[in-house]
């Protein structure tokens, strides 16, 4: 049996918070490039949750087929929580 104290010490500190980064709302660029998007019809991203993925940059069979993880806009949003993208792309399409 190995004893653990000899190594990290009797009392090992609790690890550290991680920072956060307050959270950003979606822009109005941001709404103006989820439109074009939506608008340009590429049959990879004409569901909702097809362009949620793409903007949160989440990969698909379908994005990497079609060479859309190199899009400017391929993972965007990807700092907002996925519902909330889903929601606004939802209205937007």
């Amino acid at each position: 049996e190995v004893n653990l104290v000899h190594r990290i010490g009797p009392h090992p500190r609790p690890p550290l918070p991680l920072p956060t980064a307050p959270p950003r709302d979606l822009t109005s660029s941001d709404a103006s490039r989820i439109r074009d998007l939506a608008h340009a019809r590429l049959p990879a991203l004409q569901h909702p949750r097809q362009l949620t993925r793409f903007l949160c940059g989440l990969t698909s069979p379908a994005t990497l087929r079609d060479r859309l993880t190199k899009h400017q806009d391929f993972g965007l949003l990807a700092h907002l929580p996925f519902d909330d993208v889903l929601a606004h792309c939802t209205a937007s399409l």
